[in-house]
């Protein structure tokens, strides 16, 4: 029910994905789940050689209520910041989909509402995900990895694959 809702929101892919070599692409969208170290594994991927001098935007889910004391940034948001059918009505969010990526990597390695609503209505080039019946209608390219829970074992396979498909001459 939830998976037609946001296919329904999304629409179309406007035109067809575009397979880019990771050297011509400029713009990189992550999306990520919070777990223990989440946040931690997954910024340090900016500093990788394939992301150096890209434009690299983060945004992070964090699936629980944090307690009132915890700091808000402006690149992740929370499950009390979602409304009743857990669409997210934070800024961060906004911020996050106003642009548009050559490519958007889903690192996410369990399905939340929240994060496939985000993909669903990103506008990228390329969305690369883990393989799952729900993300099938919303990404272009997706790689099966059971019991993956490092996002950053997640994306190193991404970037594999993506160079595999598509090598540069």
């Amino acid at each position: 029910m939830a998976l037609r809702a946001l296919t329904r929101e999304a629409g179309p892919r406007k035109g067809k994905a575009r397979m880019l070599h990771l050297d011509e692409a400029k713009t990189l969208g992550i999306i990520f789940c919070y777990g223990p170290d989440g946040k931690e594994n997954v910024t340090r991927l900016a500093s990788l050689p394939p992301l150096k001098g890209r434009k690299v935007k983060f945004l992070g889910y964090k699936p629980y209520k944090p307690p009132k004391d915890e700091l808000r940034d402006d690149q992740s948001f929370s499950m009390d910041e979602t409304d009743r059918r857990l669409h997210p009505k934070a800024g961060a969010v906004e911020a996050f989909l106003e642009h548009n990526y050559d490519i958007l990597f889903d690192l996410s390695t369990e399905e939340h509402i929240p994060l496939l609503w985000v993909l669903s209505g990103a506008k990228a080039g390329l969305k690369l995900s883990l393989h799952s019946g729900k993300r099938e209608a919303l990404s272009d390219m997706m790689i099966r990895m059971e019991g993956a829970t490092d996002p950053g074992i997640v994306f190193s396979q991404m970037l594999h694959y993506l160079e595999q498909i598509n090598p540069k001459a």
